[in-house]
């Protein structure tokens, strides 16, 4: 059996294509909010971190869109909460975004190397 070699990635294309999988992330965190409501951050983020692949990335990656989706989310519903719940709510879904990007980095990496 042939194995073929691993494609590399220049640093530029690596940090382009984690650029837009946050958009991405954005744009699901926004769509799937209604429907899935406090799971959606989880969700999302095990998408973007099996997507990416690697885990410090996919971490990032996964808080990152969280953040920049429930921050303008959370503000924009709740127009009668306090400042501090809607930062804590902020904060409960970015931390269940960094977890759903980590582990989703995580299956990804099991998922190659039991195909190898």
């Amino acid at each position: 059996m042939t194995k073929h070699p691993n494609p590399t990635i220049a640093t530029e294309d690596a940090f382009i294509r984690v650029f837009a999988l946050i958009a991405a992330g954005f744009l699901l965190n926004i769509g799937l909010f209604f429907v899935l409501g406090i799971l959606t951050s989880l969700f999302v983020g095990l998408i973007i971190g099996y997507v990416i692949g690697e885990r410090w990335k996919s971490t990032l990656a996964g808080g990152i869109c969280a953040l920049i989706s429930y921050s303008i989310i959370f503000p924009v519903t709740n127009l009668e909460s306090d400042i501090i719940i809607i930062l804590e709510a902020i904060g409960i879904m970015v931390l269940l975004g960094f977890f759903g990007g980590y582990f989703g980095g995580y299956i990804r990496k099991k998922t190659v190397k039991s195909l190898d």
